[in-house]
């Protein structure tokens, strides 16, 4: 965008590229910027309705082609609360950490340990698919072993299930509570603790 504009201030100033509005409106201090696509307001409100209707983060204001796209990215803003079992690395979620361990980041796990672990864990059957439990102990990770015991979804890895019990909005599963709240506890032990089951 070229051209002459003119601002609330009361100055007029020719624009070489976007961002020179948003430069101006953050020293003037009459319009709002988005620092997305650098577009001026009138005031937060006028931002805030523009962030809603292109699916751009409050935060930063980067915007997003989907709803689903700006949910997934709002996350790199939250507060990094959930330590490593094996390292003192801080993640925004639970299955951000798990994911961190199955990417073998901060431990090398040869023999599937997070896997096994959940086959072994008293409430397997809440978790792991019947057809896939003697893989998972024998180290072997194939398809989709693992399920969500409230919407039946099936996943490829701890991770992803850890992902949709916490993250889903179409489901209610929680790893705040029942059989996931337990798997937590049980993989906290074997793999913080190196806790072995004889299951």
């Amino acid at each position: 965008m070229r051209g002459w504009v003119g601002c609330n201030c009361g100055v007029e100033f020719y624009v070489y590229k976007q961002e020179d509005i948003a430069d101006h409106l953050r020293e003037c201090g009459y319009g709002v910027p988005c620092e997305g696509c650098f577009l001026g307001f009138d005031s937060r409100p006028g931002l805030a309705q523009h962030l809603k209707l292109n699916n751009g983060c409050r935060t930063c204001h980067r915007h997003f082609s989907t709803e689903n796209g700006l949910r997934q990215h709002e996350q790199v803003h939250l507060p990094r609360t959930v330590e490593c079992f094996k390292c003192n690395e801080k993640f925004i979620s639970f299955s951000a950490m798990i994911l961190h361990l199955e990417q073998e980041i901060c431990w090398q796990d040869p023999n599937h340990e997070l896997e096994h672990a959940a086959a072994t864990c008293f409430q397997w059957r809440r978790f792991v698919e019947r057809s896939s439990r003697i893989e998972l102990l024998n180290g072997v990770v194939d398809g989709n072993p693992f399920y969500c015991e409230r919407c039946y979804r099936t996943f490829p890895f701890l991770s992803a299930l850890f992902q949709h019990a916490t993250f889903s909005n179409q489901c209610d599963a929680s790893i705040d509570d029942g059989a996931l709240a337990k798997l937590v506890r049980w993989l906290e032990l074997v793999i913080e603790y190196g806790y072995v089951s004889k299951r």
